[in-house]
């Protein structure tokens, strides 16, 4: 059995966090041409998401990307995504 997946196949990422962008990045690069990123907020990058239980709060994600994710933000400037900057 073939697993390789038909290069004209519709092919959705959610989120536009550091793993959906590379993953939409090197599928593109692969010849699928097909590929649709979607993000709930206006800017690419991920959220942080933190929950609070019995009065306490707990961070559930990343809050930034750091100038040190150079291949992520070298990604998002080649498609032309908008990224939040901390002032």
């Amino acid at each position: 059995m073939d697993n390789k997946i038909d290069p004209r196949a519709r092919i959705c990422i959610i989120g536009a966090g550091p793993a959906g962008l590379t993953h939409a990045h090197y599928l593109k690069k692969a010849g699928y041409n097909n590929v649709h990123l979607l993000e709930i907020n206006p800017e690419v990058g991920g959220k942080s998401h933190t929950l609070t239980f019995n009065n306490r709060s707990f961070d559930m994600g990343a809050n930034y990307l750091t100038p040190d994710y150079t291949h992520i933000m070298e990604m998002a400037a080649e498609y032309g995504a908008k990224m939040h900057h901390e002032k």
